[in-house]
């Protein structure tokens, strides 16, 4: 045991590779702009209000106009691209953090990106480290500056990285389907996710034996990801089996950046190189204080905010004592939040960005597809996320969807905000339509429907 937690200290105080930070910053600058890229897309629909969390002092997007919501997002484009090339790099990584900042914690007063909060946490964990030094323009112009190569703003992010897993094969242990193997099943044949779904709706032989099996490998893993970690071999494993799984989820799942950024993240486990550059020197007192902040926000955003242990005894979990627990961590939430230093602290949380819960597809996958057309006065369609009408996976999509399900009361007022952004000022019909896991999306059921006229301006 001491040889190994002699191991564990010297890895946690080895010091950062320039190369590695160089690639991460490399890979998290073209994932912001793709982000920005894809929010571009829907500027029409990205100046709705922040009703929910109001109290956010990092929403500069509620409330704007198609055009200044334009412009800030391409001002954010352009900071990630001289981020990715290195050119002012820390002005540059401050200015594009700021930017995916905003933009995630406006979606997240109905929704949330969870991919999205990853790559604007490694962009702050970044703009404390010299990825500047190397593969830049910076360092060809000699600008790049002398800071410390102390390891601790990249395990912040390790410690993330493990929360993550964490929380999700928590929230796993949850329901029966994880244990019984039919989760990713489930998820397969869900077509608001799934490209594998198009190619087949019951899928048989191989692929249910493959999906049960990535099911309970799954599970196992994300417990025990930290335990990888431990031993170099495992490590090296561990690291293989996270590529894979994130790949495949890219590859044959429309669930946003999540899985892009999650391979980033394995980035930071590259062996370093050696370096010839200057003498590092020691960390400053600001850069350690802000790694226990960021540790502490990170620790702190596990306690629930809300019980998703299932209510139906036939999807409860065979291992006695999980309700209570989330039961007791939500409480105790509760309880520290009637303390004035705690919920200063939350709001601080909650204008970082660190406040999305990791539990997709679970504690119980969906037996169902959801789509939404909307509609206006004289039937004419004017946004929809059926296939063959829309795109399977956007911000506006995933909000009006989470919408529907949380709080199908905000839906108008949402809608509203946006409708003159459409042309349209007549009545408007939003209708859902439910599709049975299994089933082909012809087979459509409508569900429910809300209709409204727009706000006058």
């Amino acid at each position: 045991m001491g040889a190994m937690r002699d191991r564990l200290l010297k890895w946690l105080a080895a010091p950062l590779c320039p190369t590695t930070l160089a690639l991460m910053r490399i890979a998290f600058g073209a994932l912001g702009v793709a982000a920005l890229w894809m929010a571009l897309q829907e500027s029409q629909w990205l100046g709705g209000s922040g009703i929910y969390q109001t109290h956010l002092r990092t929403d500069w997007l509620a409330g704007r106009t198609p055009e200044s919501v334009r412009l800030f997002l391409s001002i954010g484009i352009v900071l990630g691209i001289t981020s990715t090339i290195g050119l002012l790099t820390p002005i540059s990584l401050l200015g594009l953090w700021l930017v995916l900042l905003n933009l995630r914690n406006h979606v997240a007063w109905a929704s949330s990106e969870g991919g999205l909060q990853v790559v604007q946490c490694a962009l702050l964990c970044l703009l404390w480290t010299p990825c500047g030094r190397k593969w830049s323009m910076d360092s060809r112009f000699g600008w790049w500056r002398k800071q410390s190569l102390w390891s601790g703003p990249i395990r912040v992010l390790q410690f993330l990285q493990i929360v993550i897993y964490l929380e999700s094969g928590f929230y796993k242990l949850m329901g029966i389907n994880w244990w019984d193997g039919s989760a990713l099943l489930r998820v397969t044949q869900n077509l608001n996710f799934s490209r594998l779904a198009d190619w087949f709706q019951a899928p048989v032989g191989l692929v249910v034996a493959a999906m049960s099996l990535a099911t309970w490998i799954v599970l196992v893993w994300e417990l025990t990801f930290p335990l990888w970690l431990l031993w170099w071999p495992s490590r090296r494993l561990a690291i293989v089996i996270g590529l894979v799984m994130h790949l495949g989820l890219w590859l044959f799942f429309d669930v946003g950046l999540y899985p892009p950024a999650m391979l980033c993240l394995y980035l930071t486990y590259l062996p370093g190189l050696p370096d010839s550059g200057p003498a590092s020197p020691p960390p400053s007192p600001w850069k350690k204080s802000w790694v226990g902040l960021h540790t502490a926000m990170i620790v702190w955003a596990i306690f629930p905010v809300h019980r998703v242990y299932p209510d139906d005894p036939s999807l409860a979990s065979p291992v006695p004592g999980l309700a209570s627990m989330e039961s007791v961590a939500y409480a105790t939430r509760q309880s520290l939040l009637t303390l004035g230093p705690v919920r200063a602290f939350q709001k601080l949380v909650d204008n970082f960005g660190l406040n999305h819960r990791y539990n997709t597809f679970s504690p119980t996958p969906p037996n169902f597809s959801v789509f939404f057309r909307l509609r206006d006065e004289h039937g004419r369609l004017l946004w929809s996320d059926a296939p063959s009408e829309g795109v399977r996976y956007s911000l506006t999509v995933v909000l009006v969807r989470t919408l529907a399900t949380t709080a199908p009361q905000a839906l108008p007022l949402y809608f509203q905000k946006v409708a003159a952004n459409l042309g349209t000022h007549g009545r408007l019909v939003l209708e859902e339509w439910a599709v049975d896991l299994g089933q082909p999306a012809s087979a459509k059921v409508l569900n429910q429907s809300w209709s409204w006229s727009p706000a006058r301006s």
